[in-house]
């Protein structure tokens, strides 16, 4: 097997083994390992749907909420939560200290501009020199 380097992901490939045998000289034996990130952010993309502003709007429609979890390692530090935009609120709440969190994104609906959402979220940790990402899609109207 390839010594192969890879941040997160599945890795597929086999090991072969040589015997003495002669009715089975070699065995193949599959292997499938799943490269796990030190912290995972679920979901990672966020969809608001259509956003009417004309009207009244539920708050609950404007607020969604993604978790971190440490896989792995030392304990897990936010360090800073940042939204592309001034219209974006975001609020982080311990589940677990070092270990689970909960970041609630709100949207500002006096500032929203009309037309399609594709923003982001940037998440600064203690375990990744790349922020965490999350996406945020919809459309206002």
């Amino acid at each position: 097997m390839a010594n192969i380097s890879k941040e997160e992901g599945v890795l597929r490939g086999q090991i072969e083994l040589k015997t003495t045998s002669q009715k089975k000289p070699s065995l193949i034996f599959p292997v499938f390992v799943k490269i796990q990130s030190e912290v995972e952010v679920k979901p990672s993309s966020l969809y608001f749907g259509n956003i009417d502003t004309n009207g009244p709007i539920n708050p609950d429609m404007l607020t969604k909420s993604v978790v971190l979890n440490k896989a792995r390692g030392d304990a897990l530090e936010i360090k800073k939560v940042q939204g592309s935009s001034k219209w974006i609120k975001t609020k982080t709440e311990t589940n677990e200290k070092g270990v689970q969190y909960t970041i609630v994104i709100t949207l500002d609906k006096d500032k929203l501009p009309k037309g399609k959402l594709d923003e982001k979220i940037e998440i600064k940790t203690n375990k990744k020199d790349q922020p965490l990402l999350v996406t945020i899609k919809g459309e206002v109207i």
